[in-house]
């Protein structure tokens, strides 16, 4: 069993804080942005135990193994808005695996527990941690897969909280990080699908006072953008992580990718296609998924053909058909059928295919679909806007020669990864590259020979300030 340290400000204890912070805590937190300083690791143990604190606390608990740290954490109580703030969560690559983390966890809850109970005389309310957005990936290298990290704070029942969070820069050599997001976990025998949003503005606003040590929040530009938002609405909603990440325990998908023209879904996932899409004027032939499979590697980007299951062993009863290029992807055909329709998978099925278009790490942050103009409802309540221009599909492959004026009048819509909040901003020398790459890896059409596109780049010229306009 692990033995469990709080650390005081002794000599032994800065000894084992040290190690902890050389050893393991560095290691795990490459990004120095969200990574607290040694010195004020020590000094804050300082403060505490000159009573600076308060009805708040802040605890450093390290766990240990047979060889020294294994893990370790840091957190704060705040009193005014009765909360525990998890700061730091780490576990050492040998020990995970082996339940240390949720002991961990257990032990640092319980501790923000008792102060609750010790300093109020009351319930503790809430629990909330700072976590990599898995869909904003910066540029370190994540010490563990955000993905997978996402399913495990799911399972010990913290929940994102959908509001634009970013965390202010810790000190004047480091710089604020725009890709957390917060999750909570609301005690008690409920947990909530919302919260009230000046319960979380009041946590936030104590959370930067006192962990972050930025007397007047209000001073701070990241601060008051958030407040700004949190003052708009009267609740926030909350997300289950592992939803957000497009897996539901409720509603499981089993998602295969076809390797090859002879792989064996083949036939299922053309069978769902051919329901789905019976052959209207933006349909392709069932024969070029074949194609395509065949020639995977010979065009831009990579290819993605998906049969998609509610279970590993259940017949085939989804397809996803998509592309990921250098700076965003394109989603060709999805479709849900029988026991998947109307179950609603189709959000997860869209986050599932934003992170492979993550894990093909070619570099998008978000991607294109052709839209028929009728579905354009569906598709802005999951986040994608509208490009502001006229948009006619490219002639298929398979299609016999017909006049321009015949191409289908379609939108283009984009989304960035994720939860979004603002109106993307997307360079239009990255819209036309991405639309280039299209053209060429999915219509087989030379962009420079293209009247289609020729008609896009004109237009983009009355776009103002070098930037994509939506609408």
């Amino acid at each position: 069993m692990n033995r469990f340290r709080e650390i005081e400000d002794s000599a032994d204890d800065r000894r084992i804080l040290d190690g902890f912070y050389d050893d393991l805590y560095v290691a795990e937190f490459p990004d120095r942005n969200e990574r607290e300083s040694l010195d004020n690791i020590r000094r804050y143990l300082g403060l505490k135990s000159r009573g600076w604190y308060g009805k708040n606390n802040y605890h450093v608990i390290v766990a240990h193994g047979e060889k020294g740290a294994i893990a370790g954490s840091i957190s704060d109580f705040l009193a005014d808005p009765n909360a525990g703030v998890i700061e730091f969560l780490v576990v050492g690559r040998a020990s995970r695996g082996s339940g240390a983390g949720k002991r961990l966890l257990d032990r640092t809850e319980r501790q923000l527990v008792d102060d609750a109970a010790r300093t109020l005389g009351r319930e503790l309310d809430c629990i909330i941690a700072e976590m990599n957005d898995p869909f904003r990936p910066s540029q370190t290298v994540d010490n563990l897969d955000p993905f997978l990290r996402a399913t495990i704070w799911d399972k010990w029942g913290y929940r994102k909280l959908d509001f634009p969070y970013v965390q202010p820069a810790l000190s004047r050599n480091q710089s604020p990080v725009p890709n957390l997001m917060l999750i909570i976990k609301v005690l008690g025998p409920n947990c909530e699908r919302s919260v009230p949003a000046q319960n979380v503005k009041l946590i936030v606003h104590e959370y930067m006072r006192w962990a972050m040590r930025i007397d007047d929040p209000q001073t701070s530009p990241v601060f008051r953008k958030m407040s700004e938002h949190l003052d708009s609405i009267a609740e926030i909603p909350t997300q289950p992580l592992g939803a957000y990440v497009g897996r539901d325990p409720a509603r499981p998908l089993a998602i295969r990718n076809l390797a090859e023209a002879a792989d064996r879904d083949l036939d299922g996932v053309l069978d769902v296609y051919k329901m789905a899409f019976p052959g209207g004027p933006t349909d392709i032939d069932p024969a070029v998924f074949r194609q395509a499979l065949s020639s995977r590697g010979r065009r831009p980007g990579h290819y993605h053909l998906w049969a998609i299951r509610a279970a590993a062993q259940s017949a085939v009863e989804g397809v996803a058909s998509f592309f990921t290029f250098a700076r965003a992807g394109f989603g060709g055909y999805i479709a849900l059928a029988g026991s998947l329709r109307g179950s609603g998978r189709f959000p997860l099925l869209l986050a599932r295919i934003e992170e492979q278009m993550i894990r093909d790490r070619m570099g998008a942050s978000g991607w294109f679909i052709e839209c028929d103009p009728r579905q354009k409802a569906l598709f802005r309540r999951f986040g994608f806007v509208c490009v502001d221009c006229i948009y006619r599909q490219p002639p298929l492959r398979s299609s016999s020669p017909y006049e321009p004026g015949d191409a289908p009048p379609l939108l283009l819509m984009y989304k960035n990864f994720g939860r979004n909040y603002d109106r993307p901003g997307l360079d239009t020398d990255d819209f036309l590259s991405v639309l280039g790459d299209i053209y060429q890896a999915v219509y087989d059409i030379e962009p420079k020979q293209s009247r289609f596109y020729a008609d896009l780049c004109a237009q983009t010229t009355h776009w103002p300030d070098g930037k994509v306009r939506f609408c």
